[in-house]
């Protein structure tokens, strides 16, 4: 598969970029949210990696953006959050076409398994 995770804290992103490409997955880390929209836009991946909470432009933003660009349908993602969010907050970004929110610190054999459902599940 081919994947962006888009994380600002530099060793979580280079940890999820490493074990993701360990196990065949072709994959691209960016550390700010306006690179990885500006990515999101200029390349097809299978499957986006997104913190929700970041410095200067956020998660939200970028969910916020791709939606009023009608792109959401398009991506598949997953967010990675060590925020708290209220369950209404975490109902309304699946609403908005989110695949699946996890909590940090994550599992990286936990990542790998949703990252393998989401693909056997979304299959085009």
């Amino acid at each position: 598969m081919k994947i962006l995770v888009i994380d600002d804290n530099k060793s979580i992103n280079d940890m999820v970029c490493s074990y993701l490409n360990s196990e065949g997955h072709d994959v691209i880390g960016v550390n700010n949210g306006r690179s990885g929209l500006q990515m999101i836009k200029q390349k097809k991946f299978d499957l986006i990696i997104l913190d929700l909470a970041m410095p200067d432009f956020s998660g939200n933003d970028i969910i916020d953006d791709l939606s009023q660009h009608e792109l959401m349908k398009d991506n598949k993602i997953i967010v990675l959050t060590a925020s708290e969010i209220s369950v209404s907050e975490e109902d309304a970004i699946i609403k908005k076409g989110v695949k699946l929110l996890l909590r940090k610190p994550i599992n990286p054999d936990e990542l790998i398994m949703h990252v393998s459902s989401l693909n056997t599940k979304y299959a085009d």
